[in-house]
């Protein structure tokens, strides 16, 4: 594609050269025709001028036309290119989050594994050895057993609850909020309140619902790890088709100003990004923290 500048070049050459032929030509076919007669070479003269301002102003308005037609294609061309740089530049973004994300589950995971249920099961092998030499005790270490056994099944619990989707499809967001919570509620000592607002279940995408659930996860177990709060509010909130929720927590806050976003916050907007959703995080030190998402259905 020429250069906008290229072009205004080449028109500005063309009217000059144009103009340079029309005066030499005209003149030379004037003067052929008129010979002698002065009024009719007054008149020629008049009516070449004005023939002159025409074809001067067609030249001008088609050549202006088509500089400004490349000056728009270049334009465009420019823009589409920055916005494949950027579209390119935020998939990498949300691919690294998305590996980061998988590779802290793994590292969450084997963390469990290794220093809750692995140390449980330690202690079943030990007294079930001890059972098998010491037949006085063998009653007392079984049922010691049993406990311990009873913790591993109750973590296991918890840990396949925070790992797997939960069965929206049956039990709803609501509900499944509910139980989130109450788990959240006996695991950590701190008040969670559950607020809705016209939000049903009904009007919700399973997709969304999944969304909104692994929202609500991440941000509480943002609080638990960061906050040191005692109380959180979560308010779900929709009118029409708009769709709003709000954590709020009574933690030690921060200046977000200075605080690098974390893995938490980059899979929440990561997550926002499928509906096109917005996020904002507002707080200061000693007065808490407020995540609201907001997204159309």
């Amino acid at each position: 594609m020429k250069s906008p500048i290229v072009s205004s070049l080449k028109l500005a050459a063309i009217f000059l050269v144009f103009g340079v032929a029309w005066i030499i030509s005209s003149d030379l076919i004037s003067r052929q025709l008129t010979r002698d007669d002065l009024e009719m070479y007054s008149i020629i003269q008049h009516s070449k001028g004005l023939l002159f301002m025409v074809l001067a102003a067609l030249l001008i308005y088609f050549g202006s036309k088509k500089i400004l037609n490349e000056m728009e294609a270049a334009q465009e061309k420019w823009v589409n290119k920055k916005l494949q740089e950027e579209k390119e530049r935020h998939r990498l973004e949300l691919a690294e989050a998305v590996l980061k994300a998988q590779e802290k589950e793994r590292k969450k995971l084997g963390e469990e594994l290794h220093d809750n249920i692995n140390q449980l099961l330690g202690v079943v092998k030990l007294y079930v050895q001890h059972a098998m030499v010491n037949k006085a005790m063998q009653d007392e270490l079984l049922e010691k057993c049993s406990e311990y056994i009873r913790q591993v099944i109750e973590e296991i619990r918890l840990l396949s609850r925070s790992l797997l989707p939960p069965a929206l499809h049956e039990n709803g967001l609501l509900t499944s909020l509910d139980q989130l919570v109450n788990v959240m509620r006996e695991v950590n000592a701190i008040g969670i309140e559950l607020k809705n607002e016209g939000l049903a279940d009904e009007g919700l995408p399973e997709p969304v619902q999944l969304m909104l659930y692994r929202i609500v996860q991440e941000q509480l177990n943002n609080v638990l790890k960061h906050a040191k709060a005692n109380h959180v509010l979560i308010h779900l909130k929709q009118q029409k088709t708009d769709v709003q929720l709000t954590i709020t927590d009574n933690g030690k806050g921060f200046d977000p100003r200075t605080n690098i976003p974390g893995m938490g916050l980059m899979n929440i907007r990561s997550r926002l990004q499928q509906v096109n959703g917005r996020m904002q995080l507002t707080s200061s030190p000693d007065k808490g923290c407020s995540l609201n998402v907001s997204f159309h259905l």
